[in-house]
């Protein structure tokens, strides 16, 4: 992606991997999983012990590879809605990446954005 997209920013979703391996097993058919390991190679389910540490080594990983300057690591689980969004906007506002449509006032935006709901589609 680096290398195709030279200017990309990358959102990288932090979380605690004992939090990840408890979320996931909660699904029916989690015990064939794998979770998702730097260049797609994994060989442990998501039942692991080791889950929690691989967790932490491919946000690692992650944030290695990508230029600082690039990259927001963001725990979206830790903090309001709100509290992310601003984060996100921030991020996109560095970046040159706001909307000539976008408010002035970022706590108007963010409001605004928290506060959408995503329409689930049904099966």
């Amino acid at each position: 992606v680096l290398q195709e997209y030279p200017s990309a920013i990358f959102l990288l979703s932090l979380r605690d991997g004992d939090e990840w391996k408890t979320s996931r097993l909660r699904h029916k058919r989690a015990a064939s999983w794998a979770p998702a390991a730097p260049c797609g190679k994994t060989f442990e389910k998501v039942r692991s012990k080791k889950t929690p540490g691989n967790v932490a080594m491919h946000a690692a990983w992650a944030a290695c590879v990508v230029p600082h300057n690039r990259l927001l690591p963001i725990n979206v689980f830790l903090q309001a809605k709100y509290d992310v969004v601003v984060q996100i906007i921030n991020f996109l506002r560095t970046h040159s990446l706001a909307k000539p449509h976008w408010p002035a006032d970022i706590s108007t935006l963010a409001t605004q954005c928290a506060n959408i709901t995503p329409k689930v589609s049904k099966r």
